[in-house]
């Protein structure tokens, strides 16, 4: 049974990602930043957004319109 049927625990391709890894640090780092800096500028977007839409209903409510009211 420790022939074909035994199922082994070692993952072929981890020495190849490994070395990978190894080689191709910068590379890996510099999609890491790019990739950080893309979810910074999309949080920062919907920031603002959420920032408009605070002021835009606070003006509404300060008219006595309810936003909630117009958007049924």
């Amino acid at each position: 049974m420790l022939g074909k049927d035994m199922i082994s625990l070692d993952n072929p391709k981890k020495e190849y990602f490994k070395q990978y890894a190894k080689s191709n640090k910068t590379q890996i780092n510099a999609n890491a930043r790019i990739r950080r800096q893309k979810q910074k500028e999309k949080a920062e977007k919907y920031d603002e957004l959420l920032a408009k839409h605070n002021r835009l209903v606070t003006k509404l409510r300060s008219r006595g319109i309810d936003a909630e009211e117009l958007l049924r």
